[in-house]
């Protein structure tokens, strides 16, 4: 089983550099805050990653700090698929950045959908 996708990764790190990184049908945009607070004092955003896919943004990913000396934290506040190649992109893009949700899609079964762990 594919556990990361070459492409979208290299194009995180291309995008953190410039901005944003375009190759075949994916797009990857990074816009970095600084002295940004949100919900008052609790976390400053840092920035967010936009993962488009076919031109349909499918993933939005938050980097928050609590603290300076702590490491940021990921969260996934926007998630959107339509077919295997998104939730296959998505899947790569959250193992990457440290975030244990995963999603599948299965047109049988209703589509594009989170994975419950029991």
């Amino acid at each position: 089983m594919r556990t990361g996708h070459k492409t979208l990764e290299s194009m995180i790190e291309t995008a953190e550099k410039r901005g944003v990184s375009r190759r075949g049908n994916w797009e990857v945009s990074y816009t970095e805050y600084k002295n940004q607070y949100v919900n008052g004092k609790y976390y400053k955003l840092l920035g967010y990653y936009r993962i488009y896919h076919w031109g349909t943004l499918i993933l939005e990913i938050d980097m928050k700090q609590y603290d300076y000396h702590y490491a940021p934290i990921y969260t996934a506040p926007y998630v959107y698929g339509q077919s295997v190649s998104d939730a296959r992109g998505i899947n790569a893009v959250l193992t990457y950045f440290g975030i244990g949700t995963r999603y599948t899609y299965k047109p049988v079964n209703g589509g594009f959908q989170k994975v419950e762990n029991n």
